[in-house]
């Protein structure tokens, strides 16, 4: 006869999944910012939303989101103002303006105030999620991770 076999060894342990990214929607139309927190939702990142620059800018503090989608244009602080504040407390967040406006020389500030990049309204869903991935990609690579 032949010899038994050794028994099967047992599979190793799944390693944990990583963490979902999370991306911090502020934007003061809330039809938007549910949109908006839907999308990245599906794509698989964990959400949260902010109507207006200071919670968003305690979202951050609070929170500590990998990815900011920041709308431009809000009452009270802008969301340039908001970028300021965002970049002087979370520096490895990166943020991502959105906006309704086509003003070259918003952008310009905002890209110059340390925005990773710039989204115009109606979104395009596709170059959103890429300019998303890329933010993580670079926000790993700042990291260390």
């Amino acid at each position: 006869g032949s010899a038994p076999r050794p028994p099967e060894p047992e599979p190793a342990p799944a390693p944990p999944a990583a963490p979902a990214a999370k991306i911090l929607v502020v934007d003061d139309e809330p039809l938007v910012r549910a949109m908006l927190e839907d999308l990245l939702g599906a794509m698989g990142y964990e959400t949260r939303g902010a109507a207006d620059g200071p919670s968003g800018v305690r979202a951050v503090l609070e929170w500590a989101p990998d990815v900011v989608l920041l709308d431009i244009g809000m009452p009270g602080l802008s969301g340039v103002g908001a970028l300021q504040a965002i970049a002087a407390l979370g520096p490895v967040t990166k943020v991502i303006m959105v906006s309704g406006t086509t003003d070259l020389e918003v952008s310009r500030r905002a890209l110059a105030y340390g925005a990773f990049d710039y989204v115009t309204k109606p979104v395009d869903f596709e170059y959103l999620g890429r300019s998303v991935e890329t933010a993580l990609m670079m926000k790993r690579l700042e990291e260390g991770r």
